[in-house]
């Protein structure tokens, strides 16, 4: 079913509603709808099956061959067609600097466990209250491309689907399955499901003080891997629930290493480098 083209020339409940999402995290989650801005990004978006509210363009200019092409591809309910004003308008709402062509509003899917996938070779990793969401954005681009198959957020944190956060993760957001729960507690059912059908299943989290070297880790899956806040790294939660907790050797006076550093020499790691292996 093609979207249904509804031209505006003045500022509706529509528009302040989108430019509501591009701002407030409450009105997101209230509404599990949330911003995206750029051909590129939507069309990561709809090619992954995310299901999209509307789409939001300017009707007196012309679009590139790009965008009328990720407008044919929308399953978007509504198509918004604004005066370049307008459009302008809801495009600096969410403080994008560079010009894009297209603006939409996404469903959030639902923060259920069961969306990812498990198998004897599963990988997931769980981030514990990150707090930066260039982090969360450069950790969801890291597990993209090392294959995990889901991401947990867990605890107080940036918001997932804030328009800073989806522009960090360079659409990587869109690519495999990241759930939100409230804290660890929600995983130790889940774990305990997975052990039943993978004995083998372990937990291993990342700490400056773990006993375990990374270079002779053995990192054989199924396996979650789990990474700390920025300033507190690994609570005490968290050191419990694991079976292993690793170290990543560094030198000089340096103590720690950025989260989304730390994540993608673990994830290196896992990806295939079996124990015993020299890093570098």
């Amino acid at each position: 079913m093609s979207a249904k083209i509804i031209k505006i020339r003045s500022e509706t409940d529509d528009i302040q509603h989108a430019k509501a999402l591009s701002r407030n995290r409450s009105k997101r989650q209230e509404h599990r709808i949330f911003f995206v801005e750029g051909v590129q990004t939507i069309k990561e978006a709809l090619g992954h099956g995310w299901k999209a509210k509307a789409i939001y363009y300017a009707g007196d200019q012309e679009l590139s061959s790009f965008a009328r092409a990720v407008l044919q591809q929308s399953n978007a309910d509504k198509h918004f067609e604004l005066p370049t004003r307008l459009f302008h308008d809801l495009r600096w709402a969410s403080k994008m600097e560079k010009r894009s062509e297209l603006i939409a509003l996404f469903r959030m899917p639902e923060d259920k466990l069961n969306r990812i996938p498990i198998h004897k070779d599963a990988l997931i990793m769980v981030f514990d209250r990150p707090a930066n969401h260039g982090n969360l954005g450069t950790v969801i681009r890291t597990c993209e491309a090392f294959k995990v198959d889901g991401l947990v957020i867990t605890g107080h944190a940036v918001d997932l689907y804030d328009p800073q956060t989806i522009r960090a993760s360079m659409s990587s957001l869109f690519s495999f399955p990241i759930i939100r729960l409230p804290s660890h507690k929600e995983l130790y059912e889940w774990f305990g499901e997975i052990r039943e059908i993978h004995p083998e299943f372990c937990v291993t989290g990342s700490s400056a003080h773990g006993e375990q070297d990374l270079r002779t880790m053995d990192l054989t899956r199924p396996r979650v891997l789990v990474i700390g806040n920025e300033t507190e790294g690994l609570s005490a939660n968290y050191k419990a629930l694991c079976d292993d907790i690793v170290r990543i050797p560094i030198s000089g006076s340096v103590t720690s290493l950025n989260v989304g550093t730390a994540a993608a020499i673990i994830l290196y790691q896992a990806a295939g480098h079996s124990a015993g292996t020299q890093m570098g």
